[in-house]
């Protein structure tokens, strides 16, 4: 009887078996390397969002001072582009928010993944909160004018 070369059925399950020892830690790593990759993403999207609401109440606010400065948007709202994405946005000069009356105006923008969708920050949501200071200057308001 002649025999051939391969392998066997025990061998082929051993392989497997070992296979499978192996590759489920490796899956699990994974998912969990992509479900923080997924929060890192939505974290600097936030970032992104709240830097551009900051960086443009500045140029508002400093454009046109009597016009922006108290405005406070306590109402959650959507950011466009970006759906379920909420933000607030704050412009003051009342010392309570670290301005000086007439002076200097606090300009700030806090914004979170609104992943459940009840327009509520929860804890677990990804959230940023950004805030800056810009000055009355006559020379902003003058320009802006031109």
């Amino acid at each position: 009887m002649r025999r051939r070369s391969g392998t066997t059925l025990l061998e082929v399950v051993a392989a497997s078996i070992v296979l499978a020892i192996a590759l489920a830690p490796a899956l699990r790593m994974t998912r969990e390397a992509v479900q923080a990759a997924d929060r890192l993403d939505r974290q600097e999207r936030c970032l992104t969002v709240a830097s551009d609401l900051v960086e443009l109440g500045m140029a508002r606010t400093a454009a046109d001072w009597d016009g922006r400065v108290g405005i406070a948007t306590v109402l959650p709202i959507a950011v466009p582009g970006y759906p379920g994405m909420k933000a607030l946005e704050l412009t003051s000069d009342s010392a309570a928010y670290g301005g000086v009356p007439g002076r200097l105006a606090t300009v700030g923008a806090f914004v979170w993944y609104d992943e459940d969708g009840d327009s509520v920050v929860d804890s677990t949501e990804p959230q940023v909160l950004l805030a800056s200071a810009v000055a009355r200057m006559a020379s902003y308001e003058s320009h802006a004018g031109s």
